[in-house]
């Protein structure tokens, strides 16, 4: 792998590749350490790489491995989240294009988690939510150990 590897973010914008950072990424698909670090060492990245691309080559790796755990790390978005009065315990207000583009609708469950905690909730889809973002109940927030604006991991259902 190369450690001198620029990303390229939705956005636009490059960052330097981070071997940790991708090997959390997909422990957050719920695969172990050592099977992330292994899929992780195992990929050979060009000099610059899309998000996208990034995301089928380590889905491919895994599938090698156990094909469920490649479509569970295929179907979670790492998103960052912040809390509004205005939803539900127990729901998570996702953005409309990640809604439409895994085929969800209101009242699916999804898994969203932070560092070792996991909660199971409702979607309700949200026009006014930025398409990088999700929004929880501050109850749920602060349940998963998350503040607000950290980085959560909503995987759906594949």
């Amino acid at each position: 792998m190369r450690e001198l590897t620029k990303i390229r973010k939705p956005c636009g914008e490059a960052e330097n590749f981070d071997r940790n950072r991708l090997v959390q990424s997909v422990r957050s698909a719920g695969v172990s350490e050592q099977t992330a670090k292994n899929v992780v060492d195992r990929i050979r990245l060009p000099e610059e790489v899309s998000t996208d691309e990034l995301t089928r080559l380590v889905a491919e790796h895994l599938r090698q491995v156990n094909p469920s755990l490649s479509g569970a790390y295929a179907a979670t978005e790492n998103l960052k989240v912040r809390s509004a009065p205005d939803v539900s315990a127990g729901v998570a207000k996702i953005p409309d294009n990640l809604v439409k583009r895994f085929g969800v609708s209101s009242g699916q469950r999804v898994k969203v988690s932070h560092l070792n905690s996991r909660a199971e909730m409702a979607v309700e889809p949200g026009r006014d939510v930025d398409p990088r973002e999700v929004i929880l109940n501050k109850v749920d927030l602060y349940k998963l150990g998350a503040y607000e604006g950290a980085k959560v991991s909503v995987t759906f259902p594949h």
